[in-house]
C-alpha cells in the first residue's frame, strides 16, 4: 500500500486559470476542436486516475484523455503537462499542442530508492537547465527515504531521464524516522522551496515537530537553508509579491487527535528567511 499521509480528494485539478461551467464534448483531435491554451485535469476513483482537460476559451470539455495512475499529481512547465504516478514512481510527459498524443514516460527508479518505495509528491522543472527537481516521501513501510534521498534531481537531457543525484535535506530534531517529509515544490526568482512536514511514520503520520521551508538556489552550491515554521504539517505553498513571501498551507494532526492548534495559513518571509506565524 502506498500511502500517502493526506487525504486524497476524489478530484485533483491543476487549472492554469479559472475555470467555470462546461458542457461535455466527445472529440478526438483537442488541436482542432477544443483549443488552447486548456486547464489540465487529474481526476481519481481511488482505483484508476483519468486525465482530462477544459477549453478556457469555449469552456469545451475533453475527458479521458488518457487513463493514469490512482494517485496523481498533474504540474505544467514549458508547455508540456507533467503527471506524476506516485504508486510507481514514474512521470508521464504530455504535449498539448500535439493533442496529448504519445506521452512519453520515465522511471524514477534508483539503485538507493526502488521506483515504487519513492512515493513522489512533487515537481519542478527548470527548462533552462532541463533537470526536474522531485520530492521523495517514501511508500508506507519502506525506509529507502531518508534525509539524503528525499530531493531527487532528474536530469532530462538523459535518454530516457533518470535520477542523477540527489540534494540532502536535514531531519528535524524529534523527527525519529529520519525522513524529512518532503512535499511541495515552487520555484521562484531563481531558488526552490520545499516544504518539509517532519512526521512520524510510525505514529500514523503525527507531527513529530514543527514543519520547515527549505530554500535551494539552483545557479548556487544548491545547498539548503532552512525556515523553521509556526505551523504543523505544511501540505501547500504559494510564493507571492515578486518571491518575497510564502504562504503555507498547514494540516496540523490529520490522522491523530484533536488539532493541536498549529493549523491554517502562515505567511513567511522570504527575504528575511522568517515566519510572520500564522494569520489564520
Amino acid at each position: 500500500m502506498n500511502l500517502t499521509p493526506r487525504i486524497l480528494p476524489a478530484l485533483l485539478p491543476l487549472c492554469l486559470a479559472a475555470c467555470g461551467g462546461a458542457a461535455p464534448m466527445d472529440t478526438a483531435d483537442m488541436g482542432a476542436t477544443l483549443g488552447l491554451p486548456a486547464a489540465v485535469i487529474a481526476s481519481s476513483d481511488y482505483t484508476t486516475g483519468a486525465l482530462g482537460a477544459v477549453s478556457l476559451k469555449t469552456r469545451a470539455v475533453r475527458t479521458n484523455i488518457d487513463v493514469i495512475d490512482a494517485q496523481p499529481v498533474v504540474r505544467v512547465y514549458g508547455g508540456k503537462v507533467y503527471v506524476l504516478d506516485q504508486t510507481h514512481g514514474a512521470v508521464r510527459v504530455y504535449d498539448p499542442a500535439r493533442d496529448f498524443k504519445d506521452p512519453t514516460e520515465f522511471t524514477l527508479d534508483h539503485p538507493l530508492v526502488p521506483a515504487a518505495q519513492a512515493n513522489p509528491h512533487d515537481i519542478y522543472v527548470d527548462t533552462a537547465s532541463q533537470r526536474a527537481f522531485v520530492t521523495f516521501y517514501g511508500s508506507f513501510g519502506s525506509t529507502a527515504v531518508t534525509g539524503e534521498r528525499a530531493l531527487a534531481v532528474v536530469d532530462l537531457k538523459a535518454t530516457p531521464p533518470k535520477v542523477a543525484r540527489f540534494i540532502p535535506l536535514t531531519v528535524a530534531a524529534g523527527d525519529p524516522d529520519n525522513n524529512p517529509e518532503a512535499d511541495r515544490l515552487v520555484g521562484c526568482g531563481g531558488t526552490l522551496y520545499v516544504t518539509l512536514q517532519a512526521l512520524d511514520s510510525s505514529t500514523t503520520y503525527a507531527p513529530a515537530a514543527a514543519g520547515r521551508l527549505a530554500s535551494i538556489n539552483l545557479a548556487g552550491a544548491e545547498t539548503a537553508s532552512y525556515v523553521s515554521l509556526s505551523g504543523q504539517n505544511p501540505v501547500s505553498l504559494s510564493i507571492v509579491g515578486g518571491c518575497a513571501t510564502a504562504i503555507v498551507g498547514h494540516a496540523d494532526n490529520q490522522y491523530g487527535a484533536a488539532p493541536s492548534g498549529k493549523g491554517g495559513v502562515e505567511l513567511v518571509d522570504l527575504r528575511g528567511a522568517t515566519s510572520l506565524g500564522l494569520v489564520l
